[in-house]
């Protein structure tokens, strides 16, 4: 039904209107992986085909900039071309590599990945995706969130799998890192999954396709914290080995400057707050991007840079997608949260 809605609203020009209104504020799009295989229900791995068609969308609507070229406009208070877009990729997933970067080639768009610096180049996955064939295992083999280790109330179902499965990321995400790992270990103990078959998808890029992604001009690279722990998880004294360190290593390994960052969950101050945006600075960091859904205004501040995320699920659907980057979904937002204060909102979702 949303999606029926949203191809009338742009039948009647909606999208048109608001790419209008707001032409002068730069559109980032979130992304994370993109796959070949449907891996539902993981909202990070984006179809191809999908993928494709917001970067042929993109092309034609927009006039997609790079990161290098943002910085250098905040940095000389120059305005950026109007329908601006940047392309951003978290985590640093090897088919940003194999699957992505082909697409991108053929549209000659540019892009920006956020590594998860400790990850590169090695046979792990984020502790995110892993849980989620975990838990997938663990519901064949009949077993409940329970009996792997926590969620007492919850169970497995045909029904509600999904449901356990975002239900118990959320619950590890506030988790301390020491925490997190004591219950992934118990996890692996009571069911075993083989990673090694899920690199292709969830391994973290090696230093050499980051090499040559960067060397073909089209693909920048910023940093995604060394370990994808969430800031307001993470003792002070940690912060270097996490945020200063890996920009280091990174700038050494590509040979060039690495000054963009992007918050881990990035929900501005729940899961960063002023101190972690101030030590970002100290280390020479000049962006940093969050996840909340919002255009950015080029006047705003750089280190909450808010992005529009498509995934796998109605956020990617061309319809919506189209009226997301305009901005017009914020804005209806905005319109049904006005009326609830006024008492006019029937309770139904935009």
């Amino acid at each position: 039904m949303k999606s029926i809605i949203c191809s009338i609203l742009n039948g009647l020009g909606v999208d048109r209107l608001f790419r209008l209104l707001n032409k002068k504020k730069l559109l980032v799009v979130m992304y994370h992986g993109v796959s070949r295989t449907n891996y539902d229900p993981i909202w990070t791995q984006l179809p191809e085909r999908i993928f494709s068609e917001h970067m042929e969308y993109l092309a034609a609507s927009y006039k997609v900039v790079s990161l290098s070229r943002l910085i250098s406009c905040i940095r000389q208070e120059r305005p950026l071309p109007e329908r601006a877009a940047l392309i951003t990729f978290d985590d640093g997933l090897r088919n940003n590599y194999s699957v992505a970067f082909p697409v991108l080639k053929k549209f000659s768009i540019p892009a920006t990945i956020f590594l998860t610096a400790d990850f590169i180049g090695t046979n792990k996955i984020l502790w995110f995706d892993e849980l989620f064939f975990l838990i997938q295992k663990a519901f064949e083999e009949g077993y409940s969130l329970k009996d792997i280790g926590f969620m007492k109330n919850a169970s497995f179902d045909d029904k509600n799998m999904r449901d356990n499965y975002y239900l118990a990321v959320e619950e590890m995400k506030r988790m301390s890192e020491n925490a997190r790992n004591n219950s992934m270990n118990l996890i692996r103990t009571k069911v075993d999954i083989k990673t090694e078959l899920l690199l292709e998808d969830f391994g973290i890029l090696t230093q050499e396709q980051i090499v040559e992604m960067d060397r073909s001009g089209l693909v920048e690279f910023g940093l995604h914290t060394a370990t994808h722990q969430i800031l307001s998880t993470i003792p002070q004294d940690r912060w270097k080995t996490e945020l200063k360190e890996p920009r280091a290593q990174l700038s050494a390994m590509i040979g060039k400057d690495t000054p963009g960052f992007c918050y881990p969950n990035g929900r501005p101050e729940t899961d960063f707050n002023d101190s972690h945006v101030a030590y970002l600075k100290e280390c020479g960091y000049s962006c940093a991007f969050t996840t909340e859904s919002v255009l950015y205004p080029l006047e705003g501040d750089p280190f909450r840079i808010g992005r529009i995320p498509a995934g796998n699920d109605i956020t990617s659907d061309i319809g919506f997608f189209r009226l997301s980057t305009s901005g017009a979904i914020n804005s209806f937002k905005k319109i049904k949260k006005k009326m609830a204060t006024l008492g006019l909102d029937n309770g139904k979702k935009i």
